[in-house]
């Protein structure tokens, strides 16, 4: 029988994983997000009953409960959560619940950052709960999320026993592809995760940048240098970054070099001299530790 999830957050990941979860016959208990509209939109995509604003948020006694909110915002959700099973406590008849006695009861919590371990929702095993982090390794673009997103994305697990445990068959149900990351290493894993995303973006910019001081016309540059982006990915995933390796550093050739420093300077295009030299010693560091 599959558990009754909650899910705080109703972002980007936060609706991606409902739709997922949603799809794949979880049941979906509660939806809670920092505006009250959002929850109630995401909860009527996925059929559930119970919607609300953080101030309404409770931990309860079973299932699963996805944090997918941005790290800043996780010691907030942390504190409402331990607060509102403090009061609980205190209250028995409000509508928070308290965690049963016994290492195999209680919720499974899990948060969704790529940087933080799931040991900073230690505090919530005060109440029984098992902890632990499921972090999606995709793109998850605002506002066209359609859940598929989790077919065959690759998830970081680690956490509490059965917290890893439930997340594992969670990816499983989802046909994602579950690895392990140690507590430890998630911030060297997102720092890759950064370069492989965020900073290939970047480059991106500075080949329209410099496409565009080249007489290309802006909105065609990256199509035109689509075919070799692809056939570059392609060379790395069947060989090794060094075995994709071309260009004039692998080539040791000196004279296009210097023809490109000189032109950068030309330009007065400081920023893009700057990346380049740096990114040239790196490819170049490359290129020798493999002779």
């Amino acid at each position: 029988m599959k558990p009754p999830i909650t899910i705080i957050g109703a972002g980007a990941v936060g609706t991606s994983l409902a739709l997922a979860l949603h799809a794949g016959q979880y049941p979906i208990r509660s939806i809670l997000s920092r505006t009250a509209a959002a929850a109630t939109e995401l909860a009527t995509r996925v059929e559930c009953g119970d919607a609300a604003g953080l101030d309404d948020m409770r931990l309860p006694s079973d299932g699963v409960v996805f944090i997918a909110v941005p790290d800043d915002a996780l010691p907030e959700i942390l504190a409402r959560l331990c607060a509102a099973h403090a009061h609980a406590e205190r209250h028995p008849d409000s509508a928070g619940l308290a965690a049963p006695e016994g290492d195999d009861c209680g919720p499974v919590v899990l948060h969704t950052s790529g940087a933080l371990p799931g040991d900073i929702l230690a505090p919530l095993r005060e109440f029984n709960a098992s902890v632990g982090s499921f972090h999606p390794l995709m793109l998850f673009p605002r506002g066209r999320s359609t859940g598929t997103e989790f077919t065959l994305c690759p998830v970081a697990i680690e956490g509490d026993v059965r917290a890893a445990a439930a997340a594992r068959e969670i990816a499983r149900s989802l046909n994602s592809r579950a690895f392990s990351i140690r507590p430890e290493k998630k911030t060297l894993y997102h720092i890759a995760a950064v370069f492989a995303s965020n900073y290939f973006v970047t480059l991106l910019s500075v080949v329209e940048r410099t496409g565009t001081a080249a007489g290309l016309p802006r909105e065609e540059i990256v199509t035109l240098f689509e075919p070799l982006l692809r056939q570059t990915l392609d060379a790395v995933l069947r060989t090794t970054p060094h075995g994709a390796l071309t260009g004039p550093i692998a080539r040791n050739d000196r004279d296009t070099i210097r023809r490109h420093l000189d032109a950068l300077r030309d330009i007065g295009d400081e920023r893009t001299l700057s990346l380049y030299i740096e990114l040239g010693l790196a490819t170049a560091r490359l290129a020798k530790e493999h002779e």
